[in-house]
């Protein structure tokens, strides 16, 4: 990803918001800031978190298109990450796909005996890929709520997730739709993603905020 850490103005809007977000989660260390060299709004959490060793990289684009608290909800999704161990469970299953991808692709290098075992093993093996994909998203919302409950608010993840959306619209390459694009997406798809879709995260955000309100 191109990490390398912040210049001194990054790290001047940056840390001290991590501080404060880190100081009321109770973790017992401070992530590592970075910069990812991605020309996306985007930002992710990696490493296992044992003996501290875990970090939070964000990219320019998000930098400049986020105000102070909408990055600190998703410092805040990030951290959530952290928090729940999620880095060293996404390595895991990482690992797992990546065996079971070679083993596919070796099957197929085998001969036409093994077509009938190879097509078999890609069958089996799409399942603990569609369980990964919802491993990860099901983390992906936690990681949401875990932001609503440490910023305390709802809508600066709303609009956080608001302002990337708008950013990929207007930024993504033009090219001429197919009939495919015009196609709603359907759940077998969803089923692969490791994300869930933008608009449902902010679905669950908003029943989330309404929730809280009926419960006060």
């Amino acid at each position: 990803m191109g990490c390398q850490p912040p210049d001194a103005q990054q790290q001047a809007r940056l840390q001290p918001i991590l501080n404060r977000l880190v100081e009321k989660s109770g973790l017992s260390y401070m992530p590592a800031l970075f910069i990812a060299a991605m020309e996306v709004p985007n930002a992710f959490a990696f490493g296992t978190g044992l003996m501290g060793g875990s970090g939070i990289a964000v990219t320019k684009p998000i930098l400049e298109i986020l105000d102070d608290r909408e990055l600190g909800s998703v410092l805040a999704h990030e951290l959530g990450h952290i928090v729940s161990r999620d880095t060293a469970l996404m390595t895991m299953i990482s690992i797992t796909l990546t065996v079971l991808n070679n083993m596919t692709r070796g099957m197929s290098n085998i001969g036409r005996l093994a077509l009938v075992g190879g097509l078999l093993i890609e069958v089996i093996a799409y399942f603990p890929r569609v369980i990964a994909a919802g491993i990860t998203q099901l983390r992906e919302y936690a990681a949401d709520a875990y932001s609503a409950y440490l910023t305390e608010d709802v809508e600066p993840m709303i609009s956080a997730f608001k302002k990337m959306r708008t950013w990929h619209e207007t930024n993504e390459p033009k090219r001429k739709k197919t009939l495919l694009d015009h196609l709603q997406r359907n759940r077998m798809d969803e089923l692969l993603l490791s994300h869930p879709d933008m608009s449902k995260r902010i679905n669950m955000l908003n029943q989330l905020r309404e929730e809280n309100h009926e419960s006060v």
